[in-house]
């Protein structure tokens, strides 16, 4: 995959991840989740909404149902730190 033109082509088929984490439906919850996180350098936004993104492509009749519940379980897991995270910044 070394041309703009073939990642484009790539893109439209399938999910492209921006990073590549490791990320497994068959792995247990905390290592999915340490390996996204480590792959997102600790940044729990960019964490959630790659997982986020991955639970959307795979909705759907021709998706797998089981990677859509776990990347969006582990989505919401990294929304909810994130949120805690922000209001502990703001002194709440």
């Amino acid at each position: 995959m070394g041309s703009l033109r073939e990642l484009k082509k790539y893109k439209r088929k399938w999910f492209a991840p921006g990073k590549a984490s490791g990320w497994k439906k068959s792995d247990p919850a905390s290592v999915r989740r340490a390996k996204v996180l480590k792959a997102h350098r600790g940044d729990l936004l960019s964490a959630a909404r790659s997982k986020q993104s991955l639970a959307n492509v795979n909705s759907g009749p021709a998706g797998d149902h089981e990677t859509t519940v776990k990347a969006q379980s582990d989505a919401n897991y990294f929304y909810k730190k994130y949120r805690a995270q922000q209001k502990r910044r703001r002194g709440r």
